[in-house]
């Protein structure tokens, strides 16, 4: 299966059409630690706190336009419509979005929990039944909410 789309309309500007504002905004809100929370092929994660509040602390990711092809730019446009309609406990709450030539920020809660497997693997025992059960419950709790 080819690309479909004509080099005129690849070479258009891509755009964030959701943005809220462009990283000048973002960084006059937020002072942000260039530590890596968290890095995957999407991007890169990073702290960041409010500067007028510094108790309200949010991850911020960063995602590289350059990689992204139009239908990947349609797939993230998805997933954020999505996680603005999803309020849940277990499911991690999304703010507001940056934009600007080369990046896309997504700003969304601070899970300072870690990640499951991470936990798994850290306790170099099995994970009881009841810590297992708690878990899953979780899980399945918030993928419930999600298709209802």
């Amino acid at each position: 299966m080819g690309n479909c789309m004509s080099p005129k309309e690849s070479s258009k500007k891509k755009e964030f059409v959701e943005s809220k504002a462009n990283v000048e905004t973002l960084k006059a809100l937020y002072e942000i630690n260039m530590k890596v929370l968290g890095s995957g092929s999407y991007g890169k994660v990073f702290l960041a706190k409010n500067k007028k509040d510094e108790t309200i602390q949010i991850a911020i990711k960063v995602i590289k336009k350059v990689n992204m092809s139009e239908d990947d730019l349609l797939g993230l446009k998805r997933e954020v419509a999505i996680m603005q309609q999803v309020d849940h406990p277990n499911i991690v709450k999304y703010f507001e979005t940056y934009d600007d030539k080369k990046y896309i920020y997504l700003c969304m809660e601070l899970c300072k929990g870690g990640e499951l497997f991470q936990k798994i693997i850290d306790n170099n025992k099995p994970m009881t039944e009841p810590e297992v059960s708690g878990e899953m419950a979780k899980l399945l709790r918030a993928l419930q909410h999600c298709h209802s």
